[in-house]
């Protein structure tokens, strides 16, 4: 899979937050970088996503096998398919394939894709506490969020809590932060947010042949 070096080395641009990311997760398991991306592709990521939502692109999120229960999460999603994304998504997924390139080479992640969704929770909306994997399937390595909120203040809520082992820390969904953490070893939450809430999440996942 890595057989081109010299293109993987061209394609990681930020090694400082690569490597920051990677000590975390190694000591932590989980990470919080804030400034990930450049305002530029932050502000053409939030307007991609706000075009999607205008146009009646995204749906409402379900959990197990796709099954819709507001009681759980009522948030929207739009899943993003490399081949057909759109030009500040494709940028994103460059950046990510980056991340997964450092993370296998440093944390022997064996990390092999990214399955990707933008996300937005209207005012009100919430996901209950919960853990990514599915009873099922392992393949759920490493959760990434990145955050695409402008001037997020903590009064309007909506914050991602993290239940660590012997506490709980609650992040604010600023713009340009990017949260990572080990798929199988957090609980977490969305709290009902005030206003419109948007992200990109997704999961770095192995190869089924190696679960």
């Amino acid at each position: 899979m890595y057989s081109n070096a010299a293109l993987d080395v061209q394609h990681d641009t930020q090694p400082a937050f690569h490597q920051q990311i990677s000590s975390a997760l190694n000591d932590y398991g989980w990470s919080v970088v804030d400034n990930y991306v450049p305002d530029s592709l932050l502000n053409e990521l939030l307007s991609e996503s706000r075009l999607l939502k205008a146009s009646g692109q995204f749906r409402q999120a379900g959990i197990f096998n796709g099954t819709v229960d507001r009681k759980e999460r009522s948030d929207l999603i739009n899943w993003i398919n490399p081949l057909s994304s759109l030009p500040a998504q494709s940028d994103f997924l460059q950046q990510m394939d980056s991340l997964r390139y450092y993370l296998n080479r440093e944390n022997y992640l064996g990390l092999f894709d990214l399955e990707l969704h933008a996300a937005v929770y209207p005012p009100g909306s919430y996901y209950r506490k919960h853990i990514d994997n599915f009873h099922q399937s392992s393949r759920r390595i490493l959760t990434v969020i990145l955050y695409l909120n402008t001037n997020w203040q903590t009064q309007d809520e909506g914050q991602l809590r993290l239940y660590l082992p012997k506490k709980t820390i609650d992040i604010d969904p600023v713009g340009g932060r990017l949260v990572t953490f080990l798929s199988n070893s957090f609980h977490h939450e969305v709290l009902p947010t005030r206003r419109d809430r948007y992200s990109l999440t997704g999961w770095f996942r192995r190869n089924e042949l190696f679960v």
